[in-house]
């Protein structure tokens, strides 16, 4: 087998990573949605609730959590693609799903004693924990890595040769997170500038997904087409 590192897979891939980010976000949002009367702020790259809702520790810890809910159930949805007996294509669509999750972004994040599965646990943290308040960060972090290394290390496996495992793993692994950032963070301060009502900032969000969403049917069939059977 070898790597075929396309540019069209590589604006597949991106597209996706995006994806992913937004579906992430919007969970937060129409979660949050239940249990408020408002719907929550949105800008490109976070949300928060609306001004009028004063929810729960409980409330907050699960609408916290079903944001890398979904990460970690692409993450294993990939894991299970990435089985061996599968087709060449499923397991390229399983390195593709796995790595647009940004486990490393999750992993870095709970390192730092932070992330959302970490924060959630926080909202639920007992009174009498406040004598060891390392604890929450350690078990978020032990759960966050027992989610994510798994199935990143099936991906660098099944990755072909040393393009795969060494060049384009790590690649795809890093720089992902800091290209979403960069989107983010650029789509807000040229759309979604400080004042803007959350009308608007709701229309360019809804735009956005749509836009991906386009991107992504015209370009779904790449993320197969990563790894290849060398032809005899």
């Amino acid at each position: 087998m070898n790597l075929k590192l396309t540019p069209l897979y590589l604006l597949s891939f991106m597209i996706l990573v995006l994806l992913v980010h937004e579906i992430h976000d919007w969970t937060h949002v129409l979660v949050a949605r239940i249990g408020c009367s408002c719907w929550g702020m949105r800008v490109f790259d976070g949300w928060d609730f609306c001004p009028d809702c004063f929810p729960s520790a409980g409330q907050r810890a699960i609408v916290t959590v079903v944001g890398p809910v979904i990460n970690f159930i692409l993450l294993w949805i990939g894991w299970s693609l990435l089985n061996e007996d599968n087709q060449v294509g499923e397991q390229s669509l399983g390195c593709t799903l796995v790595l647009a999750t940004l486990p490393l972004n999750i992993l870095l994040a709970a390192t730092a004693g932070g992330g959302d599965l970490t924060t959630a646990f926080r909202w639920l943290e007992p009174d009498d924990a406040q004598n060891n308040p390392h604890i929450v960060s350690i078990l978020g972090l032990l759960i966050t890595v027992a989610l994510t290394v798994p199935p990143l290390i099936r991906t660098f496996l099944r990755l072909p040769g040393y393009l795969g495992k060494f060049v384009a793993f790590p690649i795809l692994l890093w720089v992902p997170g800091k290209l979403d950032h960069w989107v983010g963070v650029g789509l807000n301060r040229w759309l979604i500038k400080p004042g803007t009502d959350q009308a608007h900032a709701y229309a360019w969000v809804i735009a956005w997904l749509i836009l991906l969403l386009t991107g992504w049917f015209f370009t779904r069939r790449q993320p197969a087409e990563l790894i290849r059977e060398v032809a005899l």
